[in-house]
């Protein structure tokens, strides 16, 4: 299976990858930095293996397309602008961290 990481915004030259492997009828994934930040798409790590929607990627995955990961998004989750900034944030280290970590693909 082929993970494909990208962004949803700013970016079309994943679309032509997808279009290939559509045409190969290839195996792949797709995630991007926006839908963990928003909850369409949940990571779950588990007896050391990473679950993506009940998919392990940690043992399907045999190729990583990097395309960017996530277009810089201000969000609104709350009307304290401190507050909106300081959790958008934390959440945008997480990503950064989750992007980062070494992981061993079999």
């Amino acid at each position: 299976m082929i993970l494909i990481l990208t962004t949803e915004a700013g970016d079309q030259s994943h679309i032509e990858v997808i279009d290939w492997l559509e045409c190969f009828k290839a195996n792949y994934i797709i995630l991007t930095g926006e839908s963990l930040l928003f909850g369409s798409n949940t990571i779950v790590y588990k007896d050391g293996c990473i679950f993506c929607n009940g998919v392990n990627l940690t043992k399907e995955v045999s190729v990583v397309f990097f395309r960017r990961w996530i277009t810089p998004t201000r969000i609104q989750l709350s009307e304290d602008k401190i507050l909106n900034d300081s959790i958008l944030d934390n959440l945008l280290g997480e990503l950064f961290a989750f992007y980062c970590c070494p992981v061993k693909i079999n």
